[in-house]
């Protein structure tokens, strides 16, 4: 007990005695798995550095001569600045070595740009821009750089790179980001041992091919990847990452395989076929459930809670069916589907994320009794064509219930709306919208945008929208109709004074000439669907009556 105390009172007495020429620093991991402290003791401060060129190594007296085996070594430096960079390389090709230093900036903590292949090297380095509007670390046109131990926290990119190939990232700490580690156009690249908590994006791949990642740990954060072509996505290798304790899954070229075993923290599937997923909590990461190129996927009773990113996203697939997930918080979008024809979404609940659905491009799609409510801007969002949106609700949206730009020749029929700042908000044309309800909105219940035309509305209820104003719908497009041309049938508005026709807001001067006296009776579509086949029983039925007779007699 006696050499504890002995031992503490040197080592306070030499922290007190170098204070007056260096700095102490102290970093804490801000997560639960790893407990350890790293004392970091005796930097000295610095003003920021400047190279510009070859000979600025040696205009700053730095040890070394700049060769492979004897780099420039630029290290124990605190560099706490309110300027732009703290360290900033460039248009160099000698060899340099950044190690052991603090660096807090305004933007750019090391900046390396334009420097020789395989010159730079960047080592147990703690980098924090206070302003979180750069980077901790960032390289540009500069490949084959090494980055290991780094602890990149607070900044906008934790580490960024540009146009830098073959670049090697080992046991690199990025954490509270928007964007843990972040490769633009930087392919061929070896991610080992890092650690990504609390970012938007853990480490986000965009044309950065053929990278390999291996025993990568991702504590609410995850792996986005972005390519153009199919094949770029199949040149990466991931083998042995985590996320939240549980395994990345990324597989390619699978066909019939059922995922049921919620053993998966997030799930990337590129070209695959007839694939089953069910019952994974996708959580807490960046985008729990992501498929390109796959087709006729059954995706159902799926958990994509609290993910930056989006819940559910399908990109370039066909013929897929999403049942029963659940959506909600924080994310992007809930479900996004891109380029993905032929989709069915059911029963779905997507809440309090930017969009609940959204559908880009997607023609074909039918979404049946899915939750959309209580999202930023819109409960669904649709640029698509010949898609049905049937008994959906979506309710106190930020923006739009359902919100179309760009569509034509989408039905909408017995959606609620309901507390929204617009219900349905329409551009396109040739749609038909009827028997869906829109109360309570805080603008117009319908609105239709100019360059949108044919588009036909009836039988819908407008109750109590756009409170104070002279119409509860508004018309700015072009040969819209608001009334059933055949059966002289309009929609009902609970502030329409029984007598005349309802004028509707908007530069196409529309009206609707047959306002409805009461509500209208929204249709029973289960029941319709068994008419067919309660006929059908009926034929059969009484077929096999007569043939029996025939038998007996």
């Amino acid at each position: 007990m006696k050499k504890n105390i002995s031992f503490v009172i040197i080592l306070s007495g030499l922290i007190i005695l170098s204070g007056a020429i260096k700095t102490q620093v102290i970093i804490s991991y801000p997560f639960e798995t790893k407990t350890e402290k790293r004392l970091i003791l005796f930097y000295s401060p610095h003003d920021p550095i400047t190279i510009t060129n070859d000979d600025d190594f040696t205009d700053y007296l730095f040890p070394g001569s700049g060769t492979a085996g004897d780099p420039y070594i630029i290290e124990d430096y605190n560099i706490t600045t309110t300027s732009n960079f703290g360290i900033h390389i460039y248009n160099t090709t000698k060899y340099f070595v950044i190690r052991n230093c603090y660096v807090d900036t305004h933007q750019h903590c090391i900046f390396i740009s334009n420097v020789a292949e395989g010159t730079a090297s960047i080592i147990n380095n703690i980098c924090s821009d206070s302003f979180a509007v750069g980077s901790g670390i960032h390289l540009s046109y500069s490949t084959g750089a090494t980055l290991i131990n780094n602890t990149c926290t607070e900044n906008y990119f934790g580490i960024s790179l540009y146009y830098s190939s073959g670049v090697t990232l080992t046991n690199n700490s990025c954490s509270n980001n928007a964007l843990g580690i972040f490769l633009s156009s930087s392919p061929g690249a070896t991610l080992t041992n890092n650690i990504c908590i609390n970012n938007w994006h853990g480490i986000y791949l965009d044309t950065s091919s053929g990278a390999t990642l291996t025993n990568n740990t991702f504590f609410n954060s995850g792996l986005s990847i972005e390519e153009e072509n199919m094949e770029d996505y199949l040149s990466y290798t991931l083998e042995n990452n985590w996320v939240n304790d549980k395994l990345l899954g990324f597989f390619s070229n699978l066909n019939k395989v059922t995922f049921s075993e919620p053993i998966y923290g997030q799930l990337i599937l590129i070209n695959c076929n007839k694939m089953v997923i069910s019952n994974q909590e996708l959580s807490n990461t960046t985008i729990g459930l992501f498929l390109k190129w796959c087709e006729t996927a059954t995706i159902s009773n799926n958990i994509c809670n609290n993910n930056s990113g989006n819940g559910i996203y399908l990109g370039n697939c066909s013929d897929a069916t999403l049942t029963d997930n659940t959506c909600s918080y924080k994310g992007s979008k809930g479900i996004y589907l891109v380029t993905s024809l032929g989709a069915t979404l059911t029963d779905n609940t997507c809440t309090k994320s930017r969009d609940g659905i959204c559908l880009s491009s997607s023609s074909g799609a039918t979404l049946t009794n899915n939750i959309c409510n209580d999202n930023y801007n819109d409960g669904i969002s649709l640029s698509s064509s010949d898609c049905t949106l049937t008994d959906n609700t979506c309710n106190d949206n930020g923006y739009c219930g359902i919100r179309m730009s760009s569509s034509s020749n989408n039905i909408l029929t017995q959606n609620t709306c309901k507390n929204n700042r617009w219900g349905i908000r329409l551009g396109g044309s040739d749609c038909l919208l009827t028997y869906n309800l829109l109360q309570e909105n805080e603008e117009h219940g319908i609105v239709i945008l100019s360059s949108s035309y044919r588009n036909t509305i009836h039988r819908n209820s407008f109750i109590d929208n756009n409170p104070g104003g002279s119409s509860q719908a508004y018309d700015e497009g072009e040969n819209n109709t608001w009334y059933d041309v055949k059966r002289k049938k309009g929609n009902f508005w609970s502030d329409w004074d029984q007598s005349g026709s309802y004028f509707i807001d908007g530069r196409a001067d529309s009206i609707d000439p047959y306002p409805l006296d009461k509500i209208p009776k929204r249709i029973d579509y289960n029941f319709v669907m068994l008419i067919p086949s309660i006929i059908l029983l009926t034929i059969l039925h009484k077929k096999y009556k007569k043939k029996k007779s025939r038998i007996y007699s």
